[in-house]
């Protein structure tokens, strides 16, 4: 048997553990365990109706996340037990304001796939488009997707706010979803132009929206604030009988082990 040289790429090359396929599904169900520990009861408050499967699915996710995240830094979040809280469940709370029943769903900036994916999950009834502009990320998502065989969901690369986009990602979906980090006027006005009319825009956030709200309404009222010209981004100018109506609410929820509550901004546009 022919022997490997002293300073041979073999030689150097680390030694990786696989895991064979009986401690791979140990592991999986171990984090699955977590998983379902951390969240808790928590899912239920958001109308989803958590079940094995589930939190196996959601175990495959994590451990991509972690994979992934080694070499393209999605998140600062890599513990088991955060990503189930922070990203997972966090990421369920769109269902509490979102209506029953079949819908098409738009995530704007999805990054490592939240809310939109966990969402696609979760409601087997709706479809999901995760955006995102940055390729690595809707790498991740599509793989994501791919291990999870997420049929009702789709990952698109794009810039939202562009005419481009609309041609990429689509129009007409019942609400755009995003916990990226931008002010609520900015997301309406990337968001509209996919939208149906009477769509939601739904802004995720970590804090009171009381600024954001107040943004919106001068927005809509002002249009000296408008500084976005461009024809397929246009919002509503000077309210009038002809203008139509919107429709601002907040709702609040609180996930565990934070002390903070969380936010969900619900921006409605006129039919």
């Amino acid at each position: 048997m022919m022997q490997p040289q002293s300073g041979s790429l073999w030689m150097i090359l680390p030694q990786i553990h696989v895991p064979r396929p009986t401690e791979r599904w140990q592991m999986m169900s171990e984090t699955a365990s977590t998983i379902r520990q951390a969240m808790g009861d928590f899912a239920k408050d958001f109308g989803v109706k958590a079940h094995d499967r589930m939190f196996e699915a959601l175990a495959d996710y994590a451990a991509l996340l972690v994979q992934w995240n080694a070499v393209h830094n999605l998140t600062s979040v890599t513990s088991t037990e955060k990503v189930a809280v922070r990203h997972f469940l966090d990421s369920m709370a769109p269902l509490l304001v979102l209506p029953p029943g079949p819908a098409r769903i738009l995530d704007v900036g999805t990054g490592a796939g939240f809310p939109g994916l966990v969402l696609a999950l979760c409601r087997p009834d709706i479809f999901v488009v995760a955006a995102d502009a940055t390729a690595k990320k809707v790498s991740f998502c599509k793989t994501v997707i791919a291990r999870l065989g997420l049929e009702n969901a789709r990952a698109v690369q794009a810039r939202l706010g562009s005419r481009a986009a609309i041609k990429a990602v689509g129009s007409g979906f019942d609400a755009a979803v995003s916990r990226a980090a931008m002010d609520a006027p900015l997301l309406v006005k990337i968001a509209k132009p996919h939208l149906k009319e009477g769509g939601l825009v739904l802004a995720m956030k970590g804090e009171s929206v009381a600024d954001d709200r107040q943004a919106l309404l001068e927005m809509f009222q002002n249009p000296g604030l408008e500084r976005d010209k461009s024809p397929s981004l246009q919002m509503p100018q000077n309210p009038g009988p002809d203008t139509p109506a919107i429709e601002i609410s907040e709702k609040s929820y609180t996930l565990p082990g934070l002390d903070k509550a969380r936010w969900l901004l619900v921006v409605k546009l006129g039919e």
